[in-house]
């Protein structure tokens, strides 16, 4: 099934937030939401994605799901939770890193405080493990840098690729429910 969404950096942290459209309401607002975020940006602008104001007053949410990766914030968990409702999501990739169990415990406690679902994502930034070296060269065009400078802001492995329903399930074979949310 196609998912019509976009990411959006949160104000003042490292959180991130993917809003996807639910129906034609939500995909209405997904678009108000991208234009409000990317006008005032600037061109040289070391991020693509826009930047979501969770303070605004009247923020529109209708019809969009929120799906919050880590790193997990806990006052933007209970922010977003307030504004969402039930259509609140952590995500939980593994992406084959020494932090992938920390993030994973986080993003648990943060499950059980709030009540909210986890679902398992790829967290995919490249179609195929062999892509991951032109991922790299987008990143620094992106942010300014060369590959030299950016070493630490690039994947130390392949393994943000999408990935196949069977291929999801195995990698979350301890939490099925993951898959199934």
């Amino acid at each position: 099934k196609l998912l019509v969404g976009a990411d959006f950096t949160l104000p003042d942290t490292e959180a991130t937030v993917a809003l996807v459209a639910q129906n034609a309401r939500g995909y209405a607002t997904l678009c108000r939401l991208l234009t409000e975020a990317h006008r005032n940006k600037a061109k040289d602008a070391s991020t693509s994605r826009g930047v979501l104001n969770l303070h605004r007053e009247n923020l529109p949410t209708e019809g969009l799901l929120a799906l919050l990766a880590a790193p997990y914030d806990g006052p933007i968990t209970a922010r977003v939770a307030r504004l969402f409702g039930g259509r609140t999501y952590l995500v939980a990739h593994r992406h084959h890193v020494p932090d992938d169990r920390k993030r994973e415990r986080e993003g648990v406690a943060l499950s059980d405080h709030f009540g909210l679902p986890i679902v398992a994502s790829a967290r995919p930034t490249f179609h195929h493990k062999d892509r991951r070296r032109l991922a790299d060269v987008l990143t620094c065009i992106r942010l300014g840098l060369t590959l030299e400078d950016a070493r630490t802001r690039l994947f130390s492995n392949n393994e943000a690729r999408l990935r196949s329903a069977a291929e999801m399930r195995l990698l979350f074979r301890d939490r099925p429910r993951w898959i199934d949310a």
